[in-house]
């Protein structure tokens, strides 16, 4: 197949490499369902294969397969005009769809990481690019696990994370030498957090985690990435907080704070969480913090 690549960055040389990387994969697949170049430039014969899409989903794919075979100069200007009208089509339709409230609890955690199990089952490892996509698949698989974890932090926690897994617990802890947010592989030790007036955390990591952690750093190394930083982006360098807030929406379809409300909620009967609330309700109309309404209720006898 053409290097679709170098065509997209010669004709649209302002596109970022996450867009190249986007348009050209869209076209790719599109040709792995069995169209050929000839009649990738065909909306008709396009829809036949696509077209039970989601409207949004097919929106974009179309903008892609468009992209690339402009780039390709594969298509003509009528061809292009059945392309964009075909676009501006499931644009209104996506405009005037009223958009649904989505709720935490239809998280489905397991559900993903099922996913990921299966592409990474799918990987064909004779790929030149087997091992980084298998890089990727472990590390959104990982990113999963921990928003399902019992502290599950909200972003910086693991943005900014390093692995050490040579220097003693002990010294990580209680060092001024190791300031920020570590990793041992079986425990997770948090001092740069947004409530760290409480003090140093040290969380155990479940061994499903250790093994999913393990198995990635493992490839990792064989690329000869990043071994310093717990996650890194696309190009091997530390996540910043906007990129990696789009990567767990883009992961599981909600922002960290559904998923931490998800997670607060997990596990409580609904009776249970309409006494919180009366609880809470209670310590302001007393003017305390809800700490120390706890604090009252597990202090006071029944007597």
């Amino acid at each position: 197949m053409e290097d679709i690549e170098e065509s997209l960055i010669d004709m649209f040389p302002n596109l970022t490499p996450g867009t190249i990387k986007s348009y050209s994969s869209k076209y790719r697949a599109l040709r792995n369902k069995g169209i050929n170049k000839k009649d990738s430039n065909n909306i008709e014969k396009v829809l036949d294969i696509i077209g039970e899409q989601k409207t949004a989903t097919l929106a974009n794919n179309l903008m892609g397969i468009l992209q690339v075979n402009r780039a390709l100069g594969n298509i003509t200007k009528t061809q292009e005009e059945q392309f964009e009208a075909v676009r501006q089509e499931l644009m209104l339709e996506i405009k005037n769809t009223p958009v649904k409230s989505r709720k935490a609890s239809d998280i489905n955690f397991e559900e993903l990481i099922e996913f990921i199990d299966e592409r990474i089952e799918e990987l064909n490892p004779e790929d030149d690019k087997y091992f980084s996509l298998k890089h990727k698949l472990l590390q959104n698989k990982l990113m999963i696990m921990i928003y399902n974890s019992k502290f599950m932090g909200r972003g910086k926690e693991w943005y900014t994370m390093k692995i050490d897994m040579e220097t003693p617990l002990d010294e990580i802890i209680n060092s001024d030498d190791f300031p920020g947010n570590y990793c041992t592989i079986e425990m997770c030790i948090f001092k740069d957090y947004k409530t760290s007036g409480y003090g140093t955390l040290v969380v155990e990591v479940s061994k499903d985690i250790q093994e999913v952690m393990l198995e990635m750093l493992s490839v990792r190394e064989d690329l000869e990435l990043d071994m310093e930083q717990l996650f890194i982006n696309t190009f091997g360098k530390p996540f910043t907080q906007t990129a990696w807030t789009k990567a767990i929406k883009k992961l599981t379809g909600y922002s960290i704070n559904q998923i931490r409300k998800y997670n607060a909620n997990k596990g409580f009967t609904a009776e249970e969480r309409v006494a919180v609330r009366a609880m809470v309700e209670r310590a302001k109309q007393m003017g305390h913090s809800l700490a120390t309404a706890l604090e009252y209720y597990y202090n006071t006898s029944d007597e």
